[in-house]
């Protein structure tokens, strides 16, 4: 990989104008590692490819995703080098839904009431759904993955890295030394199929299916680990070498990311202008009281993050 930097400068606006305290995350989806920071005053922030921990390849497939409040916008490309990427938001239009709270519970933990129930003081039932839905997609993608249900996965590729020897003068990689992968997500629920090329890339393909049952691989499903346990057994070195179906999730939303969906829903709705979003001036005065009582400074929400991080990496 190389070890120049490459410098993705990212720009957000909102109705033509720069948007500053975007949340913005740009994923290396060859990889899929991911960077994120907040939009400056300038509405701007600027990453560096070479900071991602595997690095970055010329030709990676980059995606820089932007959220404010209900507000996102969306790019992917090719990573060649430095990049300026420019992203309008605009407003969700799908039906609103949220996957990690209920809005019950966001307005018990605010100690607030809803509109319809207070209709001076109450909060938007279809504003909480809007904004939560983006920030609950948010954390999805921070966190490398989703925490609510059972998803599939089929023939998730993965590339074997190899080394080289000398053949008739040439350097040639011949065979991979990988045994070790990660799935994109998890954790792991079922394996349903592991599969390795024995063929070499410019061949006909070969897959071999490997089995835990027959004793050929491992697999740590809490951080989706799996593990070819013979040399004879690992495939030709190359691109795309590996494939994995298998399915992936939680029976139940876990209590810190409940909490921490509805400590982000809060905070961004507190961050937009009151008016915006249907978010009175009252609803914005009261809201911000509640969250600053219970947020202390980000602490808590930078806490439930680095602690999932840890959790996913222990066993790396």
């Amino acid at each position: 990989m190389p070890s120049t930097s490459a410098v993705w400068t990212v720009s957000v606006t909102l109705s033509e104008v720069a948007q500053a305290n975007a949340s913005v995350t740009i994923t290396n989806q060859t990889n899929n590692e991911t960077q994120s920071a907040d939009t400056d005053s300038a509405g701007q922030v600027i990453f560096n490819l070479a900071n991602f921990t595997s690095g970055w390849t010329s030709g990676d497939v980059i995606e820089t995703y932007a959220i404010y409040g209900a507000y996102e916008a969306t790019d992917t490309r090719q990573a060649t080098g430095n990049a300026s990427v420019s992203l309008a938001l605009v407003a969700r239009t799908a039906t609103a839904s949220t996957r990690y709270f209920t809005t019950t519970e966001f307005l018990d933990s605010m100690q607030m009431s809803d509109n319809a129930t207070d209709t001076e003081n109450g909060l938007n039932v279809e504003t909480i759904k809007l904004i939560g839905e983006a920030q609950e997609s948010y954390i999805d993608r921070i966190l490398g993955q989703k925490f609510d249900t059972t998803y599939t996965i089929t023939n998730e590729y993965h590339n074997a890295s190899g080394y080289t020897r000398s053949w008739g003068g040439s350097a040639v990689v011949s065979s991979s030394s990988q045994h070790v992968y990660f799935t994109k997500w998890t954790p792991i629920i079922s394996l349903t199929t592991f599969q390795v090329n024995t063929a070499s890339p410019n061949q006909e393909e070969d897959w071999v299916t490997l089995t835990a049952a027959d004793n050929e691989i491992t697999i740590k499903e809490s951080i989706g680990r799996i593990q070819i346990t013979d040399t004879s057994d690992y495939p030709a070195a190359g691109k795309d070498q590996v494939r994995i179906t298998y399915t992936y999730g939680y029976s139940s939303v876990p209590k810190d990311i409940k909490r921490l969906a509805i400590l982000l829903t809060a905070k961004a709705m507190h961050l937009n202008t009151a008016g915006r979003l249907g978010i009175s001036a009252i609803e914005s005065g009261i809201l911000t009281s509640r969250f600053m009582d219970m947020l202390n400074n980000d602490n808590e929400i930078n806490q439930i993050i680095q602690n999932r991080k840890m959790m996913r990496s222990y066993y790396v």
